[in-house]
Protein backbone atom coordinates (compact mmCIF):
# COMPACT_ATOMS: atom_id res chain seq x y z
CA UNK A 1 0.00 0.00 0.00
CA UNK A 2 0.97 3.62 -0.60
CA UNK A 3 3.22 2.83 -3.66
CA UNK A 4 0.68 4.00 -6.50
CA UNK A 5 0.86 7.72 -5.26
CA UNK A 6 4.43 8.32 -5.14
CA UNK A 7 4.27 7.10 -9.19
CA UNK A 8 2.46 9.71 -10.80
CA UNK A 9 5.26 12.19 -10.25
CA UNK A 10 5.66 14.27 -6.69
CA UNK A 11 7.15 12.61 -3.74
CA UNK A 12 4.93 12.21 -0.80
CA UNK A 13 5.29 10.09 2.47
CA UNK A 14 3.98 7.42 0.72
CA UNK A 15 7.25 7.14 -0.56
CA UNK A 16 9.17 7.50 2.00
CA UNK A 17 9.73 4.73 4.36
CA UNK A 18 10.71 6.73 7.33
CA UNK A 19 8.03 9.39 7.34
CA UNK A 20 5.91 6.58 7.00
CA UNK A 21 7.15 4.61 9.80
CA UNK A 22 6.11 7.89 11.97
CA UNK A 23 2.77 8.81 10.19
CA UNK A 24 -0.27 10.11 12.22
CA UNK A 25 -3.87 9.33 12.08
CA UNK A 26 -4.19 13.37 10.44
CA UNK A 27 -1.50 12.26 8.12
CA UNK A 28 -3.23 9.05 7.46
CA UNK A 29 -6.80 10.86 6.94
CA UNK A 30 -5.12 13.02 4.22
CA UNK A 31 -3.82 10.57 2.34
CA UNK A 32 -6.96 8.17 2.53
CA UNK A 33 -9.77 10.75 2.00
CA UNK A 34 -12.02 10.09 -0.81
CA UNK A 35 -13.60 12.45 -3.35
CA UNK A 36 -15.84 14.23 -0.36
CA UNK A 37 -12.36 14.43 1.44
CA UNK A 38 -13.47 11.62 4.00
CA UNK A 39 -11.56 8.84 4.97
CA UNK A 40 -13.81 6.00 4.44
CA UNK A 41 -11.17 3.19 6.45
CA UNK A 42 -13.21 2.23 9.26
CA UNK A 43 -10.51 1.78 11.85
CA UNK A 44 -7.72 4.29 10.95
CA UNK A 45 -5.56 3.99 14.17
CA UNK A 46 -5.04 0.48 12.95
CA UNK A 47 -4.04 1.14 9.66
CA UNK A 48 -1.92 4.15 11.13
CA UNK A 49 -0.11 1.26 13.44
CA UNK A 50 0.34 -1.10 10.36
CA UNK A 51 2.00 1.68 8.19
CA UNK A 52 4.26 2.25 10.79
CA UNK A 53 4.70 -1.37 11.24
CA UNK A 54 5.48 -2.11 7.67
CA UNK A 55 7.52 0.85 6.87
CA UNK A 56 9.55 0.59 9.94
CA UNK A 57 10.26 -2.92 8.54
CA UNK A 58 11.10 -1.64 4.80
CA UNK A 59 13.24 1.07 5.16
CA UNK A 60 15.87 -1.73 6.05
CA UNK A 61 16.49 -2.63 2.73
CA UNK A 62 17.13 0.83 2.00
CA UNK A 63 15.59 0.90 -1.42
CA UNK A 64 11.81 3.26 -2.36
CA UNK A 65 8.94 1.85 -3.48
CA UNK A 66 9.59 3.30 -7.21
CA UNK A 67 12.80 1.56 -7.15
CA UNK A 68 11.21 -1.81 -6.66
CA UNK A 69 8.54 -1.28 -8.97
CA UNK A 70 11.17 0.19 -11.68
CA UNK A 71 13.24 -2.92 -10.75
CA UNK A 72 10.61 -5.15 -11.18
CA UNK A 73 9.72 -3.39 -14.61
CA UNK A 74 12.84 -3.70 -16.18
CA UNK A 75 12.56 -8.02 -15.70
CA UNK A 76 12.31 -10.46 -17.99
CA UNK A 77 8.92 -10.99 -15.83
CA UNK A 78 7.79 -7.89 -14.67
CA UNK A 79 5.35 -9.33 -12.41
CA UNK A 80 6.95 -12.33 -10.82
CA UNK A 81 10.19 -9.79 -9.88
CA UNK A 82 7.73 -7.96 -8.07
CA UNK A 83 5.93 -10.69 -5.99
CA UNK A 84 9.80 -11.94 -5.10
CA UNK A 85 10.87 -8.66 -4.03
CA UNK A 86 7.39 -8.07 -2.33
CA UNK A 87 8.41 -10.95 -0.33
CA UNK A 88 10.81 -9.18 1.43
CA UNK A 89 8.96 -6.34 3.04
CA UNK A 90 6.84 -6.22 6.06
CA UNK A 91 3.09 -6.12 5.30
CA UNK A 92 3.43 -8.01 2.10
CA UNK A 93 5.36 -11.52 2.85
CA UNK A 94 3.61 -12.18 6.12
CA UNK A 95 0.53 -13.66 3.64
CA UNK A 96 1.86 -16.78 1.82
CA UNK A 97 -0.54 -16.83 -0.98
CA UNK A 98 0.47 -13.02 -1.84
CA UNK A 99 -3.04 -11.41 -1.77
CA UNK A 100 -2.05 -7.47 -2.00
CA UNK A 101 1.37 -8.34 -3.39
CA UNK A 102 -0.92 -9.61 -6.41
CA UNK A 103 -3.36 -6.91 -6.38
CA UNK A 104 -0.75 -4.14 -6.66
CA UNK A 105 1.20 -6.13 -9.19
CA UNK A 106 -2.72 -6.02 -11.20
CA UNK A 107 -3.20 -2.37 -10.67
CA UNK A 108 0.12 -1.30 -12.08
CA UNK A 109 -0.14 -3.36 -15.17
CA UNK A 110 -3.56 -2.39 -15.67
CA UNK A 111 -3.03 1.24 -14.94
CA UNK A 112 -3.15 3.85 -17.78
CA UNK A 113 0.52 4.30 -17.45
CA UNK A 114 1.90 0.59 -17.22
CA UNK A 115 4.13 0.53 -14.46
CA UNK A 116 4.45 -2.96 -14.53
CA UNK A 117 4.73 -4.44 -18.48
CA UNK A 118 4.02 -7.15 -19.69
CA UNK A 119 7.21 -9.91 -19.79
CA UNK A 120 9.15 -10.08 -22.80
CA UNK A 121 7.77 -12.28 -25.57
CA UNK A 122 10.89 -14.69 -25.32
CA UNK A 123 9.26 -14.96 -21.59
CA UNK A 124 5.87 -15.78 -22.76
CA UNK A 125 4.35 -12.14 -22.88
CA UNK A 126 1.64 -11.75 -20.05
CA UNK A 127 0.39 -15.18 -20.49
CA UNK A 128 4.34 -16.59 -18.64
CA UNK A 129 3.97 -13.80 -16.30
CA UNK A 130 0.15 -13.31 -14.82
CA UNK A 131 -0.04 -12.74 -11.32
CA UNK A 132 -1.60 -15.62 -8.68
CA UNK A 133 -5.05 -15.52 -7.28
CA UNK A 134 -6.00 -12.60 -5.42
CA UNK A 135 -8.53 -14.09 -2.58
CA UNK A 136 -9.75 -11.67 0.01
CA UNK A 137 -12.97 -12.59 1.69
CA UNK A 138 -15.80 -11.32 -0.85
CA UNK A 139 -13.89 -14.13 -3.37
CA UNK A 140 -14.06 -17.00 -0.79
CA UNK A 141 -17.56 -15.87 -0.14
CA UNK A 142 -18.23 -15.98 -3.97
CA UNK A 143 -16.28 -19.57 -4.48
CA UNK A 144 -18.16 -21.06 -1.66
CA UNK A 145 -21.62 -19.87 -2.12
CA UNK A 146 -21.25 -20.73 -6.21
CA UNK A 147 -20.11 -24.58 -5.59
CA UNK A 148 -16.27 -23.49 -6.77
CA UNK A 149 -15.54 -25.13 -2.75
CA UNK A 150 -17.03 -27.98 -1.82
CA UNK A 151 -17.33 -27.90 2.24
CA UNK A 152 -17.21 -31.69 3.20
CA UNK A 153 -16.92 -31.32 6.81
CA UNK A 154 -20.30 -30.74 8.52
CA UNK A 155 -18.74 -28.95 11.27
CA UNK A 156 -16.95 -26.78 8.97
CA UNK A 157 -19.79 -26.24 7.39
CA UNK A 158 -22.34 -25.25 10.48
CA UNK A 159 -19.35 -22.51 11.85
CA UNK A 160 -19.71 -21.08 7.91
CA UNK A 161 -23.56 -20.83 8.00
CA UNK A 162 -23.71 -19.57 11.84
CA UNK A 163 -20.92 -17.02 10.71
CA UNK A 164 -18.19 -18.33 13.76
CA UNK A 165 -14.68 -17.24 13.91
CA UNK A 166 -12.87 -20.16 12.35
CA UNK A 167 -9.38 -21.40 13.60
CA UNK A 168 -6.78 -20.14 11.85
CA UNK A 169 -6.52 -23.93 9.94
CA UNK A 170 -9.42 -23.96 9.44
CA UNK A 171 -9.62 -20.54 7.64
CA UNK A 172 -6.62 -21.77 5.82
CA UNK A 173 -8.39 -24.87 4.60
CA UNK A 174 -11.19 -22.53 3.05
CA UNK A 175 -9.06 -19.57 1.49
CA UNK A 176 -6.33 -22.34 0.23
CA UNK A 177 -9.24 -24.23 -1.97
CA UNK A 178 -10.83 -20.96 -3.07
CA UNK A 179 -7.04 -19.96 -4.60
CA UNK A 180 -7.05 -23.16 -6.19
CA UNK A 181 -10.33 -22.52 -7.42
CA UNK A 182 -9.81 -19.24 -8.86
CA UNK A 183 -6.14 -20.31 -10.79
CA UNK A 184 -8.90 -23.13 -12.17
CA UNK A 185 -11.61 -20.42 -13.40
CA UNK A 186 -8.64 -18.83 -14.91
CA UNK A 187 -6.95 -21.75 -16.56
CA UNK A 188 -10.26 -22.68 -18.00
CA UNK A 189 -12.01 -19.20 -18.85
CA UNK A 190 -8.57 -18.12 -20.93
CA UNK A 191 -8.94 -15.05 -18.78
CA UNK A 192 -5.86 -13.06 -17.27
CA UNK A 193 -5.96 -12.85 -13.54
CA UNK A 194 -6.98 -9.45 -13.17
CA UNK A 195 -10.49 -9.83 -15.27
CA UNK A 196 -10.94 -13.00 -12.95
CA UNK A 197 -10.50 -11.10 -10.24
CA UNK A 198 -12.51 -8.31 -11.40
CA UNK A 199 -15.82 -10.38 -11.60
CA UNK A 200 -15.49 -12.07 -8.71
CA UNK A 201 -14.87 -9.22 -6.35
CA UNK A 202 -17.69 -7.28 -8.44
CA UNK A 203 -20.23 -10.20 -7.35
CA UNK A 204 -19.83 -8.45 -3.93
CA UNK A 205 -22.54 -6.17 -5.01
CA UNK A 206 -25.17 -9.42 -6.37
CA UNK A 207 -24.19 -11.58 -3.23
CA UNK A 208 -23.56 -9.46 -0.41
CA UNK A 209 -22.49 -10.26 3.14
CA UNK A 210 -25.85 -8.84 4.92
CA UNK A 211 -28.81 -8.61 2.74
CA UNK A 212 -30.33 -11.21 0.53
CA UNK A 213 -28.70 -11.94 -2.67
CA UNK A 214 -29.64 -10.74 -6.25
CA UNK A 215 -29.45 -13.98 -7.78
CA UNK A 216 -31.35 -12.82 -11.36
CA UNK A 217 -28.60 -10.21 -11.78
CA UNK A 218 -25.72 -12.62 -11.33
CA UNK A 219 -23.90 -13.40 -14.49
CA UNK A 220 -23.18 -16.82 -12.45
CA UNK A 221 -26.46 -17.57 -12.02
CA UNK A 222 -26.39 -20.33 -14.07
CA UNK A 223 -24.20 -22.43 -13.07
CA UNK A 224 -24.04 -21.48 -9.14
CA UNK A 225 -24.99 -23.99 -7.10
CA UNK A 226 -26.94 -20.90 -4.82
CA UNK A 227 -25.10 -21.92 -1.55
CA UNK A 228 -26.15 -18.72 -0.35
CA UNK A 229 -26.41 -19.77 3.36
CA UNK A 230 -22.74 -20.22 3.24
CA UNK A 231 -20.38 -17.28 4.73
CA UNK A 232 -16.85 -16.73 4.53
CA UNK A 233 -14.05 -17.78 7.01
CA UNK A 234 -14.70 -14.69 10.38
CA UNK A 235 -11.35 -14.05 11.75
CA UNK A 236 -9.04 -11.28 11.97
CA UNK A 237 -6.17 -10.33 10.39
CA UNK A 238 -4.11 -7.90 8.22
CA UNK A 239 -2.70 -10.47 5.86
CA UNK A 240 -5.43 -9.63 3.21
Amino acid sequence: MGLVPALGGERTWCDDAGRQAAVTVDDWHRVAADDTGADPFPDPSCARTWRRRTDGRSSKLGVTATDLVAAAASAERPMRALLTLLDHVGGYREDPLRKKAALLGVILRQRPERFLPPADAAAGGTDGDDAPPIVDYHVQRSALRTGMVDVGDPALRSQLVGRRVLDPADEWAVRRATFDAVARLSELSGRDMGTVDWFLFQMRHRCPEATVPDCAACPADPACAHRTELFQPVIRTTAY
